[in-house]
Parts: C-alpha cells; sequence; structure tokens
C-alpha cells in the first residue's frame, strides 16, 4: 500500500499542468505524501534493530531493502523535478508572501529546500551518470542497513566474579547465565543498561563498555570505507 500510494500520488502531482500548479497540489502534496505510513515505518524500522530474534530483524531489514529501492525508482523522476521547478520559476513567484500566512511559518522556505533537495538528486546528470547515481544511492542504503546488522547481530560480553557484580540488582543477577563459578555479562541492551547503571565496579564497567562499543568491528570499518567512497563518487558527479 506504502508504494501503491506513493505511486498514485506522484502521478496525480505530474499531471497538473503548469498553469495550475501551486503551493498546496506541488510542495504539500510531496511533503506530505507519506505521513500515513510514517508510524509504520518507524515500527518497522525499531524492530529491524531491537527485535530478540535474528530471523525477524533479518525479515525486516530485507523489507527495508525492498522498500528503499523501489522507492528511490519513484522519487527520481525527472516529472517531479520538473513540476518542483516549473512551479518554483512560476507560481511560487504570485503566491511568495502569503505562504506564511496561510500556510504557517516555513513555507517559503519549504519550497526552496525542496528546489535545493531535487537539485542535488542529479536530474541534470548525463543519462549514464544518472543510472549510476540511482543505483550508488541503493548501494549506500543496503550497506547501511548491513552496518546494523553487523551491531545488532554483534555477540559478545565479560565474566565477572560475584565481588564485580556488586550493585547489580538481585533480580538482574537472577538473569545472568553462569559459567563456572563467574557470571556471563552480555553486551546487549537489556543486561548492558542495568550492568552500566548500577555496578560498582568501575574496570568492569569500562570492560563491557570498550566490548560494546566495537560492535561491528572490522566489518564495519570496512563498510563504512566503501559507503564514503560510493558517497564521493555521487559528490564528484554533482560537481
Amino acid at each position: 500500500k506504502y508504494i501503491e500510494n506513493k505511486n498514485s500520488i506522484y502521478k496525480e502531482i505530474k499531471s497538473i499542468k503548469k498553469e495550475d500548479r501551486n503551493f498546496e497540489n506541488t510542495i504539500l502534496a510531496l511533503e506530505y505524501c507519506d505521513i500515513d505510513f510514517d508510524d509504520i515505518i518507524h515500527q518497522i524500522s525499531i524492530l529491524s534493530e531491537s527485535h530478540n530474534k535474528k530471523e525477524v530483524r533479518d525479515l525486516f531489514n530485507e523489507f527495508k531493502i525492498n522498500l528503499t529501492d523501489k522507492s528511490v525508482d519513484i522519487e527520481f523522476d525527472k516529472e517531479i523535478y520538473t513540476a518542483v521547478l516549473d512551479y518554483k520559476e512560476g507560481n511560487f513567484r504570485k503566491e511568495k508572501n502569503i505562504l506564511d500566512g496561510k500556510f504557517g511559518i516555513g513555507s517559503t522556505k519549504l519550497v526552496e529546500d525542496f528546489y535545493k533537495v531535487y537539485k542535488r538528486m542529479g536530474f541534470d546528470l548525463s543519462k549514464k551518470d544518472f543510472i549510476k547515481f540511482k543505483a550508488n544511492l541503493k548501494k549506500i542504503s543496503k550497506l547501511s542497513i548491513s552496518f546494523s546488522e553487523n551491531i545488532n547481530n554483534h555477540n559478545d560480553f565479560v565474566l565477572c566474579t560475584k565481588e564485580e557484580i556488586i550493585g547489580l540488582p538481585e533480580n538482574e543477577i537472577s538473569l545472568l547465565e553462569k559459567v563456572k563459578d563467574e557470571y556471563k555479562v552480555s553486551i546487549q541492551d537489556h543486561q548492558f543498561i542495568p550492568f552500566i547503571r548500577f555496578v560498582e565496579s568501575r574496570e568492569k564497567r569500562k570492560e563491557l563498555y570498550d566490548k560494546r562499543q566495537n560492535r561491528g568491528g572490522i566489518k564495519n570499518i570496512k563498510i563504512l570505507k566503501n559507503i564514503i567512497e560510493i558517497r564521493h563518487q555521487n559528490a564528484k558527479m554533482l560537481s
């Protein structure tokens, strides 16, 4: 339904004649295009990172990748860029002085912001470069999701003696796995947060904190390097 709704709204925006374009049927229509789906998309994003089952996180991440791919194909539509440009260079000049009063402060700036965003979307590139530009955005999206997955799937822990968990409430201690005479404390939120909050041992808190900060490890360093390289490619094409 999200994709169907987006397609429908974009089709309607494209059908409007240049002389009939106004703030409401072009800029606001784009601004509020996804508003009915914001909550559910946000929930999916949270579940993709926080659900305790990896298979569920994987399912939602796959959904996010597919949604991003389809959204990029819809949003990177030169006819929409033309619609924004036509309004900016046409009827916007007539409406400019009344927009903030009629639609709220910031409405005039919203038009300027939309224009800047669409200028940075590569519509003035050659066809070959534009295709590469879009493909790069999809790559960045997939790499970003992989980056998050590596963090969420990273399992590490510290082992603590009974003396090293002094301060941790008994109900939290009862949930910890024991390895011989020591307690196993995970870097995952449900154990990390109370441990950092209550445990008296600064050394153990730091040990657990450092392990959590290193989630993703070398894999994410490589991904980050790849993302930077792809972003640099797009920036060079736009410059």
